[in-house]
């Protein structure tokens, strides 16, 4: 069974960035000594799943976030494929099954509509979300109407001097995780 978790950082009103797709906000948060468990997500991940906004947004980061960790981009269009990235398409339960075909175990989803479509699909056990104490008022949402009901439970919670709060929450029937 593949796990899939959606690790995210998110305004006080539920936004991934501002308008026109600005991450500026998360700027004066970036800490060099403590990246909020990013590279620790990196290290539990055995693949990574974006959708094609989200790639477009940070494809020119350098140095390359994501290391080697194999990378399928939800797209319809043709995709260059400067990290080795592969596109994709499909639903997330599709895309995911693929991945456990090869040997993945645990994958990273990123991206609003990839993270809301898994949601909605039911197939994201693991969510570790950052709340940055900022309101964006507009932007693109991490949450939408439309998504079913679902039940979490809290299983990690911390603080940073800076005022940003991060939550671990699991699905209520997910299956247990150890690693944090």
């Amino acid at each position: 069974m593949i796990h899939a978790l959606a690790f995210a950082a998110i305004s006080l009103d539920g936004r991934l960035t501002g308008p026109d797709e600005d991450l500026s906000f998360l700027e004066r948060y970036v800490d060099p000594l403590d990246d909020m468990g990013f590279s620790a997500v990196l290290q539990r991940a055995d693949a990574l799943v974006m959708g094609r906004r989200t790639w477009d947004a940070i494809h020119r980061f350098e140095p390359w976030p994501y290391g080697a960790l194999p990378l399928r981009v939800r797209t319809s269009r043709p995709l260059p494929s400067p990290h080795g990235e592969r596109p994709v398409s499909g639903s997330i339960a599709a895309i995911l099954s693929a991945l456990a075909e090869e040997g993945a175990q645990t994958v990273y989803v990123d991206g609003g509509e990839t993270v809301r479509d898994a949601l909605r699909e039911g197939v994201l056990d693991e969510l570790v979300l950052t709340l940055v104490p900022e309101v964006l008022g507009a932007g693109v949402p991490l949450f939408a109407e439309g998504l079913p009901p679902s039940t979490w439970r809290l299983a990690g919670l911390r603080t940073r001097a800076d005022g940003l709060l991060q939550g671990r929450w699991l699905r209520a029937d997910a299956r247990p995780v150890t690693a944090g």
